[in-house]
């Protein structure tokens, strides 16, 4: 819009058809030599237009750079997890940046361009378009101070102790041991029908918070298992607890949900005219965003198999496939039960 703008004023100035560029190099020349109050209109219409071809690119930058560095760490775990959370950070602040400077193209656009073409200025409209613009960089920033924040679990249960519950302890302990995993530090027991492991903080187990990696066990879908059914479960879920996935979950996971966050805290908003100001990082933010999606899905379906093969080789495979079916099963009927 910005480049557009100062094209079509540029344009407009009648030199015989003389092309822009060789125009604009006339005009500063001219300017130097005799300066008048025209001139500064005129510069700062060059300005716009410079301002809006750099800022275009780094846009674009930008974007190319996060695509080429997904693509080269693919599904590598442990390459992912040293690059972004410190190259995210840095991503968004030069995005922050990139929407007060598009923020100010934008409302000069707008300003320069009524002025020239009808003759007034609404200049509400145009404090609204910046005023959006700076918000939306205000929450950009405000996204990274939440990156290295440890994911917090909410999950409704008990915890239990190894000295009231040591038969499920020691069963969970020595599948541990026969996979060369660690032992999780908390076992958290309920009534939704779901089994997982996270290394994520875990609240609503009572008045502390759980931290280090926690085992969540389903109290109704235990009960559909027997012995070897239930390790394959156990096995799977302690096969998530591996040194690469840990990693992987500790370091990466939170700066990629910031990112989201940063996505949805630009959408979130009453709408108007105020959010043609945070379109620009928007688009930007929701295309790197993409870019990775499928690396994390891919990942995602890496570490399930890999969990499966962990649970087949405390079991077997028939148990592994019975103790599926039940969850997938009884599961469907949990949200009829609530």
């Amino acid at each position: 819009i910005g480049f557009l703008v100062s094209f079509g004023i540029l344009n407009g100035i009648p030199e015989d058809n003389m092309p822009v560029s060789e125009l604009i190099e006339r005009l500063q020349y001219v300017c130097s030599v005799d300066y008048d109050e025209a001139c500064s209109t005129l510069n700062n219409i060059i300005l716009l237009r410079t301002a809006s071809i750099y800022s275009g690119f780094a846009s674009l930058f930008i974007v190319l750079f996060y695509f080429l560095i997904s693509k080269l760490c693919g599904t590598n775990r442990q390459m992912i997890s040293k690059l972004f959370p410190p190259l995210i950070p840095i991503i968004l602040v030069m995005i922050s940046m990139q929407t007060i400077v598009q923020g100010v193209i934008l409302t000069y656009g707008f300003y320069i361009g009524e002025l020239f073409l009808i003759e007034t200025v609404h200049f509400i409209l145009i404090g609204a378009i910046g005023l959006g613009a700076g918000i939306g960089a205000l929450q950009i920033i405000g996204s990274i101070f939440s990156l290295s924040k440890k994911l917090v679990h909410t999950q409704l249960g008990q915890q239990i102790l190894a000295s009231d519950q040591p038969k499920i302890w020691d069963l969970v302990t020595s599948i541990a041991n026969d996979i060369n995993s660690k032992a999780p530090d908390n076992i958290v027991v309920g009534i939704e029908p779901t089994f997982y492991a996270t290394a994520a903080d875990v609240v609503g187990c009572g008045d502390t918070t759980l931290k280090g990696e926690t085992l969540y066990l389903s109290l109704p879908l235990m009960r559909l298992f027997n012995t070897t059914e239930l390790k394959a479960v156990i096995g799977h879920e302690l096969g998530h607890f591996s040194a690469k996935d840990t990693e992987y979950s500790t370091k990466f996971a939170p700066v990629y949900r910031g990112l989201g966050n940063s996505i949805n805290s630009l959408r979130d908003s009453y709408g108007g005219v105020s959010d043609l100001g945070k379109l620009p990082a928007l688009f930007v933010l929701s295309s790197m965003y993409e870019s990775f999606a499928e690396n994390v899905a891919s990942i995602s379906r890496e570490r399930e198999f890999e969990a499966d093969k962990v649970g087949v080789s405390v079991s077997s495979t028939k148990d592994l496939a019975y103790s599926l079916t039940k969850v997938i099963l009884f599961s469907s009927m949990w949200n009829d039960v609530q």
